[in-house]
Order: structure tokens, then sequence, then C-alpha cells
């Protein structure tokens, strides 16, 4: 695994503008106007099959669709700037809302997806589906938790270690409660480290394989299991202020990469700031604690989501 430049994750904006369509990044939008104009079959034809699939949700998403956080779609709208879900609502909320163009759009929408499909043309020379592995760095340089740096250690033998999001094997874990971090030998451990909480260390590492290749894990290991660990560790300083909630967000195991979602945490939601962190994009979170499904639960919210520090 290689460790990528600053500078080219500072340069990731302007990649990302290069591969994604027009209006995909940031708080742009793919069809801006598929809320207030009618659409027609040619502007449909001039996106691939996958594409429209984010074309009609995006109507959805306008009116603060609730997506699922392991489905296609959820990735992308929830790290859109203009996409705020309802959680006082359900789904069937959503679709009540809806005006008669925009169900009028989102049926001709499915409707060229058929006829893709009924041609066997799923028309690979439209514009493209918002990628994954164009949209998020899958690497850093040097990541802050503000004055804590997490930084590569060096590590004898290949050790694996469980990996929680709190200190304490009681906590929240994931890949459904079997989180793992393999070392390798040698100063390119693949373990990044920004400091220790007790006995327990706070690492960072790449999930190179399985459904969140390309993603990252922040989490914390026991400093027991890092065998054969060739760098001291500081004690991390923790903030531990309460806050809440002022705006419902998902929370993440994830700032780096791919922000694979948790849970959603819903406005008024009271959480213990733990510390600010910003990524190498410059882009700042909350690291907090809080509860789920009675287990600690540590991970990072956009920081515009809290109030109170």
């Amino acid at each position: 695994m290689k460790r990528k430049l600053l500078a080219l994750l500072l340069a990731l904006t302007a990649l990302c503008a290069a591969v994604l369509p027009a209006g995909a990044l940031g708080n742009d939008q793919l069809v801006p106007t598929s809320s207030t104009q009618r659409m027609t079959k040619s502007q449909c034809w001039q996106w691939t099959y996958e594409a429209l699939g984010y074309v009609y949700h995006e109507i959805l998403a306008r009116h603060g669709f609730i997506f699922d956080p392991n489905g296609t779609y959820a990735w992308y709208f929830t790290n859109q700037a203009w996409y705020h879900a309802i959680a006082s609502r359900n789904n069937q909320d959503v679709y009540n809302s809806l005006s008669r163009l925009e169900w009028d759009n989102i049926n001709l929408i499915k409707q060229v997806r058929q006829d893709m499909i009924n041609t066997n043309n799923k028309n690979p020379g439209g514009k493209p589906a918002p990628s994954r592995n164009s949209y998020y760095s899958t690497g850093y340089s040097e990541p802050y938790l503000y004055d804590n740096s997490f930084r590569e250690v060096q590590m004898s033998g290949n050790v694996r270690m469980a990996v929680y999001s709190a200190p304490s094997t009681s906590s929240w874990r994931g890949a459904n409660g079997k989180a793992m971090c393999t070392s390798m030998n040698g100063s390119r451990s693949g373990v990044y480290v920004a400091g220790r909480d007790g006995n327990w260390v706070l690492i960072a590492y790449y999930l190179n394989h399985g459904a969140n290749q390309g993603g990252w894990r922040v989490g914390y290991v026991r400093q027991s299991e890092m065998s054969g660990l060739r760098d001291s560790v500081q004690q991390l300083s923790f903030l531990y202020q309460y806050v809440t909630i002022n705006s419902s967000c998902w929370i993440t195991d994830d700032p780096l990469g791919y922000e694979e979602p948790i849970t959603r945490l819903n406005a008024g939601t009271g959480v213990t700031l733990l510390l600010r962190y910003r990524n190498g994009q410059g882009k700042e979170y909350a690291y907090i604690e809080t509860t789920y499904y009675g287990q600690t639960l540590r991970g990072f919210v956009p920081l515009s989501c809290v109030s109170g520090y």
C-alpha cells in the first residue's frame, strides 16, 4: 500500500471534476432542473444506465429521502452539501410530496432504463455515474487530529488485530462485529497510529478487500496485540465536551475514504466531543462518542452538524 502525497490529496477536487459529469461534485446536482422542468427522452439518453439511477434518486433526495446505508446511492447523496434527510418523515412521505412533474420525470427515467435493458444498450458512451474510486481519495499523507498526526509505524512480523470503535471490547465493532487489521512486517506496516487511550491505540488502516475496498477504518486495537511495535505511542488528550447534534447526519468510522455510514444521528441528540479533525482534503469533522444499540460508538460527523463546543 503506497502512501499518497499531500499534493495529490489537495488536487483531488480538480481530479474529480474532470472525471465526474458536470455538476456531480460537492454542492451541485446532476440535473438541477429535474424537479422544475419536464425531461425528454433525448436528455435521458445522454446518460448511461447506471447514471440514470442517480438522476432518478436525485429527485427523491431533494425531498429528504432516507437512503439505505448499504445501498447503491447513500455514499453519494450523503456527501452532497445540499442533501438533508428529514428524520421525522419516512420515505412514503417523500413519495407523497413529489409533484406531478417530478413523477413524470421519474417514470420517464424508468422507461428509458427499461428501453436500455430491452435493446441491450446501456449507453456506455453516455455521461457516467459518479465513481467511488474517482470521487474519493484512497490514501492520505499524515492526516491529523489537529495536533495528533496519524503516522505509519514499524512493526515486526505480520499481526492480525481486532479493531473496535472505542477503547473497549464491549464497544461497537465494524464489519458485522469482525473488524480486523492485518499489519505487514517492517516500516511499511500499513498501520497508521494517532496515539493511545490508556492501553488502547487509535489507528487508521486501508480496507483493501471486500465490499468497502478503497475505504479506510479508524478504530482502536489493544496495545498488547501490536506485537513488535518499534515506535513509541503518545497519549491522546481528549476534550470530553458535551455537544448537541444540530442537524441530522451520518456517523462514520471512515473520514478518509468512502465515509461509509454507520448510523444516522438525529438533531437534538447529545454526544461527547472528543476531538476536532481535519482530513487531507481540509474537510472538518467532530470526533464524537455516542451509543448505538447499547454499545459505545466513537466516530466522525461533519463539524457543522454539532453545536455547543
